[in-house]
């Protein structure tokens, strides 16, 4: 199950929805990873 939904203005490139939700992936494990140090 998502934790998000990301929704993009209709006209992007294919590969822009995959490169927000890698920078999103990254992000979220980022801000998790600060929390368990």
């Amino acid at each position: 199950m998502p934790l998000v939904r990301i929704s993009l203005m209709r006209g992007k490139p294919a590969g822009f929805a995959q490169k927000v939700g890698a920078v999103v992936y990254r992000s979220f494990g980022d801000g998790v990873a600060q929390y368990a140090e």
